[in-house]
């Protein structure tokens, strides 16, 4: 489990455990899980009681998620040279890099999960009404008897189609944010770690530089 938290919260860049030839499944669901549990529960806040006053401050959290971006190449590079505990530490702040993510898109879309559920309900109705119902009574019309068992078998099959799709979307949606930051992240990492090779190279450079030049104007000087 250590193993995917740190290449999950560190990224391959700086992971060096097997994180990348391991799936992890069970720990993905779990987060996948998590989040939409979350959802749910904002989701019920919202329309019980109001926005619940932890997502009254989404700026906050996006500062919070890019002060800790900005300084995440330094805790990672620092990562494997600290003791042991503070490893932990470190993780926890990169957990609540993402966990920030997530708060602020809760309070973005949170003032749209207000809704009449008795309306919504009635409109669920007649959404079946106006699709499913007309689907089956042109098909009756159409065949008969045979035609109505063709519509149900027809309907049973997209719907089961629809199911899996939209299942596998609520699932995929938190893993793909979580990749997208991390992806996001490893970019700004590599592209930190080339500026500061490039600056150690040109002082190499003019070091080297200084060098060859002073040895140069030793050897002129030697045969005076």
């Amino acid at each position: 489990m250590l193993d995917f938290l740190e290449g999950a919260l560190l990224g391959r860049l700086w992971c060096d455990s097997d994180f990348e030839n391991r799936r992890y499944h069970g720990l993905k669901s779990l987060w996948s899980a998590a989040i939409w549990l979350s959802f749910f529960f904002v989701f019920y806040k919202v329309n019980r009681s109001g926005v619940p006053g932890l997502l009254h401050h989404g700026r906050r959290y996006l500062i919070l998620s890019f002060v800790i971006f900005l300084i995440s190449p330094l805790l990672s590079y620092f990562y494997y040279r600290l003791f042991f505990l503070l490893r932990y530490g470190i993780l926890a702040l990169q957990t609540v890099k993402f966990a920030a993510i997530f708060l602020y898109i809760f309070n973005r879309i949170a003032p749209f999960m207000k809704m009449n559920l008795k309306s919504f309900y009635q409109s669920g109705l007649n959404f079946f009404d106006a699709t499913y119902g007309v689907f089956i009574e042109s098909f009756s019309e159409r065949y008969r008897e045979i035609g109505m068992f063709i519509a149900i078998i027809l309907l049973a099959g997209i719907s089961l189609l629809a199911f899996f799709a939209i299942t596998f979307v609520l699932y995929s949606l938190p893993i793909w944010i979580l990749r997208l930051t991390a992806y996001l992240q490893r970019v700004y990492d590599e592209l930190l770690i080339l500026i500061i090779d490039h600056h150690r190279l040109r002082r190499l450079r003019k070091r080297l530089q200084l060098m060859d030049s002073g040895s140069g104007d030793r050897g002129i000087q030697q045969p005076q």
